[in-house]
C-alpha cells in the first residue's frame, strides 16, 4: 500500500489537526500509575448525641408537677418558629391518650390560622382585632368561671401576630390572678429561633402582668445551624435567665427532616396517622411512605423525650 504524505495546508489557512488521534496515541502509551487508599480507620469517630433534655442549672428550681390541674396555655413567640407543628404533636398526643375531647385549641392570630387544617378548632368570627379581643376575653371569663364545662386544656395560639393579648391584658391585668385563683394553671409557651431580639417579648409581657412559673421556654432546633450553641447567646440574656429562676423550663423541639416535615403539611395529616400510614376518616389524602413513615415515628420519640420534663403540662 502507497504511503499517504499529510498534505500542507494551503497558505493562509490554520492546519487541521486530530486531537483524538493524538489523545488516543498519549494515552496508549501512559503508564498506569497505582494509587494507595488510605486504611479504613478501626474505629469510626463516634456521633455526637442529639441533646434532647437540659440539666437544670444550679439555683434554678425544680419544674412544677401540674398533673390533675386544669390548664390555660398560651402560645407565643416570632413567625416560623415552630408554633403550629409542635400544637400538632401536642394535639397527636392527647389525641392517642384519648383526651383531645377534653381540649380546646384556639387560634386567635389575625393572620393565617393554620392549625385548623389538623385538628378541629375554636377561633374567633373574623380576623378583626375587636373579635379577637372578644374572643380571648370570653375564653378567659368561662375557663375562670365554676362551669363544670369547662375544658381541662384550654389552648390560646397567638401566633406570631401577637396583637390581641395585649389589649386583653391591658384591660385586665388580674388576667392570670383570676385563671389561677379558679384553680387553672397558666401555661406560657414560648417559641424561638436563634434571634436575641425577640426576648424584648419577655420584658413586654412582664410589664402587662402575663408572667406565670409555669413558662416553657422552646428552641426550635430546625432553625440552629450549630444545635445548641446557636442559642448560647440568648440563653445567658437577663429575661432568660430571669424566667429560670422563676421556674421556667428550657426544651428543645428536635428537627423533623424538611423532606418528611413539608410533606406530612402537604398531605394535612396528623402526626399519628402519619407515622402509622392511615389517613383519618373523611379525607382524601395518601398514606405517607414507609420511609416516611419511619422517619416520623423517630422524631416523635424524639419529641416525646423532650417534652419529658413537662409532661403534666399540656395533658
Amino acid at each position: 500500500m502507497a504511503e499517504t504524505t499529510k498534505k500542507p495546508a494551503p497558505a493562509g489557512e490554520a492546519e487541521v489537526v486530530d486531537f483524538r488521534a493524538i489523545m488516543k496515541a498519549g494515552l496508549s502509551k501512559r503508564p498506569v500509575r497505582q494509587v494507595a487508599l488510605p486504611p479504613m480507620p478501626s474505629v469510626l469517630p463516634e456521633r455526637k448525641a442529639e441533646t434532647l433534655v437540659l440539666p437544670r442549672e444550679p439555683g434554678v428550681p425544680p419544674l412544677v408537677d401540674l398533673a390533675g390541674r386544669r390548664k390555660f396555655v398560651i402560645v407565643m413567640g416570632p413567625q416560623n418558629a415552630g408554633k403550629t407543628l409542635d400544637m400538632r404533636m401536642v394535639g397527636s398526643e392527647l389525641y392517642e391518650a384519648d383526651l383531645l375531647k377534653r381540649t380546646c385549641f384556639a387560634p386567635v392570630d389575625p393572620g393565617p390560622r393554620a392549625l385548623g387544617r389538623y385538628l378541629d378548632v375554636s377561633q374567633p368570627a373574623s380576623a378583626r382585632q375587636d373579635d379577637c379581643v372578644d374572643f380571648i376575653e370570653a375564653a378567659h371569663n368561662f375557663m375562670s368561671s365554676d362551669d363544670e364545662r369547662r375544658y381541662q386544656i384550654f389552648v390560646l395560639d397567638c401566633g406570631g401576630n401577637n396583637t390581641a393579648l395585649p389589649v386583653v391584658l391591658a384591660r385586665n391585668p388580674k388576667f392570670v390572678a383570676e385563671l389561677e385563683a379558679a384553680g387553672v394553671a397558666v401555661v406560657l409557651s414560648y417559641y424561638w429561633v436563634p434571634r436575641v431580639d425577640d426576648l424584648v417579648l419577655l420584658d413586654q409581657h412582664r410589664d402587662l402582668g402575663l408572667v406565670s412559673p409555669h413558662t416553657m421556654l422552646t428552641m426550635n432546633m430546625a432553625k440552629a445551624a450549630r444545635g445548641l450553641e446557636s442559642y448560647e447567646t440568648m440563653r445567658a440574656q437577663a429575661p432568660w435567665q430571669r424566667l429560670l429562676r422563676a421556674g421556667a423550663a428550657e426544651l428543645v423541639l428536635p428537627a423533623l427532616a424538611e423532606e418528611w416535615a413539608q410533606e406530612v403539611e402537604h398531605l394535612s395529616l396528623p402526626f399519628w396517622a402519619a407515622r402509622d400510614g392511615k389517613v383519618p376518616k373523611g379525607s382524601d389524602a395518601e398514606p405517607l411512605d414507609q420511609a416516611g413513615r419511619v422517619a416520623v415515628a423517630e422524631w416523635m420519640s424524639k419529641w416525646r423525650e423532650a417534652r419529658s420534663p413537662v409532661a403534666s403540662w399540656l395533658r
